[in-house]
């Protein structure tokens, strides 16, 4: 399956600089995750303080193609025989840059605002930011850049959250409440998204951007990536959409992305996007990807979500509460047949929103550190001190 598959992409290093035609440079601050298109970097033009998601057009595997990074940083595509680099106007770099120029449409449609006469409003919602691209570099590389606030992936913060016992295996998750919280408004977003016939069939941590908002007392879900979207009301989308696939994606995606072929039997639905955020969940409380082997052993899970969001509780029946509702919401919304999942992006935000009313009772009860001692490390982790880069392109901590 796409989890096993081999990702040798090099990605650009801190301080890389990536050349506009035209004029402007950009530079990279750090490298954030991949899709099955793009490598993801954090950025900024040179001279401002502006912050960007920098996507790079450099697929995992093409076709009967190689595809590599020289050491000038070209991105090539390559004939497997003869080892000669494909030539920058051939049509395969041509169907390339229409994913990126898809992309960009879809990212903006996305984030039109309308009234309910249908009048549009305003360009940026709260939900998506401006995208621009794509553009090339004097390497010949194609970018797509979207205007975005100082954050992080949201892998990022699942990841300090992990609670590991002596094995290194993840027990329990710090910052699951507000996980659930992200969770919750990133389903809510979703449902606008399914309402003006778009769904999105690439969530991950990686693409879902995690900003501190409201004076850094909560924080604020932004989808940025929309290069796998499919538009419902283009009739184009049932016969030549080109699907991707992560490691969170549901069964029907990961089977069209590697099969190639609608007529294959599979099809994506509104579960396909509800899918993907029950498996994030997953990631974030156990540490592992949901695969076809959790699947068959699912009493090995059930048994330690049990185990973990139970122990040291006075009441056992208190424990049960949280547990009992973690495991149902995953058998749920992590079933292979998409007609028994949850349906919706709003069935999706309602169940989440049970488990964190049952989080809430557990979590006044936890017992791993001294409460004190939680919320201390917890604001220290989880808002780690405010960094902004000045137009000299020095960074400042506050």
């Amino acid at each position: 399956m796409f989890f096993q598959l081999s990702d040798t992409r090099t990605p650009l290093k801190p301080g890389d600089t990536v050349e506009i035609r035209g004029g402007g440079r950009i530079i990279i601050d750090r490298y954030v995750g991949s899709g099955g298109f793009a490598l993801m970097y954090i950025a900024h033009r040179e001279g401002s303080n502006r912050f960007l998601a920098l996507k790079e057009l450099f697929p995992r595997q093409l076709e009967n193609l190689l595809i590599r990074r020289s050491d000038d940083n070209r991105i090539l595509i390559c004939d497997p025989a003869s080892g000669d680099a494909v030539q920058e106007n051939a049509p395969i770099w041509q169907e390339l840059r229409q994913y990126f120029e898809r992309e960009a449409v879809l990212t903006q449609r996305a984030s039109t605002v309308y009234d309910r006469l249908g009048r549009q409003t305003a360009q940026n919602s709260p939900d998506v930011l401006r995208a621009e691209g794509p553009v090339q570099d004097l390497r010949g590389n194609t970018y797509l850049s979207i205007d975005t606030y100082q954050g992080e992936p949201m892998r990022d913060l699942i990841e300090r959250g992990f609670l590991r016992n002596t094995d290194g295996a993840v027990v329990s998750n710090h910052f699951l409440d507000e996980i659930l919280a992200i969770l919750a408004e990133t389903a809510l977003r979703l449902s606008a998204l399914h309402a003006e016939g778009l769904w999105h069939l690439d969530l991950s941590p990686d693409n879902i951007y995690v900003v501190p908002s409201a004076g850094r007392t909560r924080l604020t879900p932004y989808i940025i990536d929309y290069g796998s979207a499919y538009d419902q009301n283009d009739p184009a989308h049932c016969t030549d959409h080109r699907y991707t696939c992560n490691p969170f994606s549901a069964p029907e995606i990961l089977a069209l992305a590697q099969i190639h072929d609608p007529g294959c039997g599979y099809a994506p639905d509104a579960s396909s996007d509800t899918y993907a955020l029950a498996s994030i969940l997953f990631y974030a409380v156990t540490g592992e990807v949901f695969t076809s082997e959790h699947r068959m052993s699912c009493g090995r899970w059930q048994e330690q979500l049990r185990r973990e969001y139970a122990a040291g509780l006075p009441s056992h029946q208190d424990a049960d509460s949280f547990a009992g509702a973690l495991i149902g919401f995953f058998e749920q919304g992590l079933a292979s047949a998409q007609r028994d999942r949850l349906r919706t992006p709003r069935e999706l935000f309602d169940a989440i929103q049970t488990l964190r009313e049952r989080y809430r009772q557990y979590g006044n009860l936890l017992p791993l550190v001294a409460r004190d001692e939680l919320m201390s490390y917890m604001v220290l982790e989880k808002y780690p001190l405010y960094q902004y880069r000045s137009a000299d392109g020095h960074i400042h901590v506050l």
